[in-house]
Parts: C-alpha cells; structure tokens; sequence
C-alpha cells in the first residue's frame, strides 16, 4: 500500500489559504465524490469531481462559497430528500450557515427559516440522530466560554433548541465533539472536548428520554490536555467502541472500552500516543484487512499514518449503495446483532475536529463467527434487513430491490418488547422494544393492575429496536417495590406487554 500525493494535478492544491478541514460527499448525485474545504482566512471551496481524476472549484456558483472566518462543515440530509445539505461554522461570532442542497448543483442559505441562527465562536459542528426519531439533530461545540448547543430536528425542516432540557449545555472552552453509542444500548451517546482554562472533555450518557447525564468521572475518560479532537472507533474488534483524543500539547489519547461503561487509557501501549501537536485526524481500513488505522494531521510536523497490527477479533465492513437516499448515504443508520454483541453506527458527514472518518461502516465482532441480523434505516425511509452474514469481509448493501440477499422491504420486524435481566434488581433495567413500522405512542411501566408507574416515553417511534434504561423509580423519583411489573407499549396500532419481576 504505497500513497501518491497528486493534489496538485488533481487540482485541489489551493497554497492561498489556511485550511481548517475537509470533508467529502456526492453533492450532485453524480456517482462521484465531491471535497468541500474550510478556509479560516479566504472563502471555503467545493471542488467537482470531474470523473476523470481531477476537480474543479464551484463554490462560487453553487453558492457555498462562505468568506467568514470557516473553522468547520459537515455534509446531512436533514430534510431527507435525497440530496446531503450542507452546515459550515464561522468563528469570532460570525453566523453559522445551514445550506439546502437545491438538487441542481446549487444551494440556498436556509439557516434563518430552520431557526438555526446563532452568533457564537462554533469551535466544530456534529449531526447526529440522538433521539431515534429518523432525523439528524445538530450539536454545535463553541469556543470562548460560550455554551455548546443541541438542536432537535423537528422533522419539518426546522430546529428547536433543547440544550437546557437534554443537560449538554458544556460552558467549557468546547474544540470539538463526537456521537456514538459506547454502552451498546441502541442510542447515541455524546463525548465533548475542551481546552484551555483546565476545562476537561466530558461525557454524556444518552439516557434514551431525551436527557443524558454527565458519566466522565465514573467512565474513567477525563482529560484536563488541551483538547482539540475525538472520535469513536472499535479499533480491536472487540464489539464495543472506543474513544481517541487528540490534544495540542501532551500526548493523545486512546480510552480503551472495558465493555461495563469504564474506560482504560492505553496510548501508550498500543503506540498511539503522539505527544507533538495534532490537529486532526481519521479512522479507516486503508489496506482492508478489517482493522481500522488512524492518520495524524499534525503541526509544525510530519504526518503520521499508524497500521493498526489487528487481533483475532472478527470483524464486518459495509459499503452502501442507494439509489433513493443521497449517494453517499449520508445520515443511514446501521443496527448489527450477533448473540450478546449489538452495534449501532450512523454514516457520518463530519466528525470531531475538522475531519471525518471513512464512509465504509465497520463493526467489530470480538469472537463472533457470523452476524444474526444486519438492519440499514436508510434516510429515504426504506429499510434494508439481511440475515445470517458471514464475518471477515466487506459486503455491499444496495438501496432498493436488488434479489434475494440485499431485499429492502418496508420491514420484515416481529413486535417484541422484553426487559433485561428477568428478574432485576434494579438499578438499571434495559427494556427492549421491536416495532415493524413506524408508530405514534407511549412506553409506560404498569403494575399487575395497570396502573402507570413510570412513564418513559411518549411521541413518535420508528421502525426498528429500540432501547430505554429504567432506574427502578416512579414518575416520583421514588425507588419502587419489588413484585411483578409490566413494560407496556400503546400506539394507536399496536398494544405491546412485557411481564417482568423486581427483587428488592
């Protein structure tokens, strides 16, 4: 695996401005991937794919050719169209720009109609499908003391604010941020890194009603560097996700998953802990042999590629291929099961300080030899379900009826709905929920009379697994008695029950 620098004949080599990131997407539609660059002292830049292995500069007339002060952008289809919109972030106070994608190769400046205006130092910009309603939310991570963001999607085109609500307010000197869901309960947890003034990275525990709480302290993941990036990666393959930080002074950071929601630093044993100044970075399989590797785009130093030396943990990679959503698949939520190992991952357009992984999904599998079920909710609606996979290669899944193997149906699902362990003593139950179609309702726990003892959500459900923690209390706040309860579902629909017994 040997690289060539052609940036210069490919014509993307711009030496006039101070670039402050890259991310890629198939703007047009057009088979081909399309660079979108952030400039910090010129206007940012789109460069086309031509086809034929060079580019051409169309900020200008697509109309994204935002002159501000970029600090950072980050491709979504928020109003899931089939055409991945864009969000760039300024600094200094300069606003934020929400861009619609038109479908013709150009763009509109949307950010006032989504209520999306705002005048802080936005340090990076994150989307992510926090409350698993099938549209992306917008975490925005602002620098100069300012609070950190969380705009909720209402799935009409517009935003609501919900950061005092949802309790990720983070007033600290934000650089960055990054999703992912590390305790394997099916929703998207939230890792936020600070720098300057000793405020340290935090994260949050989505606790699945719209709230998360702050974990850092028990996970074991505090860090007082000078926080600048980080994303989550399983890079041994072993079913749970892991974090990497990186830092402008001292040493990077990789916080190895225990697998019980703790943490274990090993940079330094696993060769990773580079003590010079990193400014991004990104995971991807550069020689396919299942592993994610790590690229380091330093300062003032040479950039480092890292091969990871892999295990022999199993693993499964997935290209998609739509035909209906946005051909980068931008947005696509992937759900995996194989017997105790569950993963959820989203294809993301932007992650972490001015970077983004790759669009290949990759899922560790630890000693599994085959995949139960692999479930894709593509941002069109469709649902793409494959069963029995085998492990140790990279499959493509198409959007669309494509045969026997890759067959998207509207969904395939049982109703389900359970609770783990059986019997609990509670401190933290997990309910599991399975509709096979989208429905409007309320997730209650009834007593053997019917009478609601705790309410843990009510509005709109997906299509799909769902998972909600329990603390054992009532509407309350007060721990409840042991003997025997219900996990109980009512759309307008559907009418789930899931018996259950408390030991106190």
């Amino acid at each position: 695996n040997v690289f060539t620098n052609v940036a210069g004949p490919a014509g993307v080599a711009d030496p006039h401005f101070r670039g402050h990131g890259c991310k890629w997407a198939d703007y047009d539609n057009d088979g081909y991937i399309d660079l979108y660059v952030v400039n910090f002292d010129g206007p940012n830049c789109l460069f086309k794919n031509n086809g034929d292995g060079t580019f051409t500069n169309v900020a200008e007339a697509a109309g994204v050719a935002d002159d501000q002060l970029g600090h950072d952008a980050a491709w979504v289809d928020y109003d899931r169209d089939g055409f991945v919109d864009l969000f760039t972030t300024n600094y200094q106070g300069l606003p934020n720009i929400l861009y619609r994608n038109n479908g013709d190769g150009t763009f509109s400046d949307v950010t006032d109609e989504a209520g999306l205006i705002d005048y802080t130092w936005t340090s990076a910009a994150l989307w992510g499908d926090y409350n698993n309603d099938g549209y992306p939310d917008l975490y925005l991570a602002n620098a100069h003391s300012e609070a950190n963001m969380l705009y909720r999607s209402n799935g009409d085109g517009t935003f609501t604010d919900v950061t005092g609500s949802a309790g990720v307010g983070n007033t600290g000197w934000s650089r960055s941020a990054a999703w992912g869901d590390y305790d394997n309960d099916m929703d998207l947890d939230l890792y936020v890194v600070n720098g300057w003034a000793d405020t340290r990275n935090v994260l949050y525990r989505n606790n699945g009603d719209g709230t998360f709480t702050n974990v850092t302290d028990q996970a074991g993941v505090s860090d007082l560097s000078d926080g600048y990036g980080a994303m989550w990666i399983d890079y041994d393959n072993d079913g749970y996700l892991d974090l990497y930080v990186s830092n402008f002074y001292g040493p990077n950071k990789l916080f190895h998953n225990n697998g019980d929601g703790t943490f274990t630093e090993v940079a330094m044993s696993e060769g990773v802990a580079f003590e010079g100044n990193t400014d991004g970075f990104a995971w991807g399989d550069y020689n396919g042999d299942g592993f994610l590797d790590l690229y380091l785009a330093t300062v003032n130093e040479t950039n480092i590629l890292y091969k990871n030396l892999g295990n022999d943990n199993h693993w499964l990679e997935v290209k998609l291929s739509p035909s209906i959503s946005n051909a980068s698949a931008i947005g696509t939520r992937l759900e995996l099961y194989s017997g105790d190992i569950t993963g959820l991952r989203f294809v993301e357009g932007g992650m972490g300080r001015f970077s983004q992984n790759s669009l290949i999904v990759h899922f560790g599998l630890g000693d599994k030899t085959h995949v139960d079920s692999l479930l894709v909710f593509w941002p069109s609606g469709i649902t793409t379900v494959l069963y029995d996979l085998g492990v140790d290669t990279m499959i493509t899944v198409s959007e669309g009826p494509t045969g026997v193997e890759h067959r998207s149906i509207k969904s395939p699902l049982r109703p389900y709905i359970g609770v783990l362990p059986n019997p609990v003593d509670v401190t933290s139950a997990l309910i599991k929920l399975v509709l096979p179609a989208a429905e409007n309702g309320r997730l209650s726990i009834v007593d053997v009379a019917g009478r609601k003892v705790r309410e843990l959500r009510e509005g709109y459900f997906r299509a799909g697994l769902h998972s909600f923690s329990w603390n054992g209390k009532d509407d309350l706040g007060n721990p409840v008695p042991g003997g025997v309860y219900f996990a109980d579902f009512k759309g307008k629909k559907l009418h789930l029950s899931g018996k259950f017994t408390i030991i106190r």
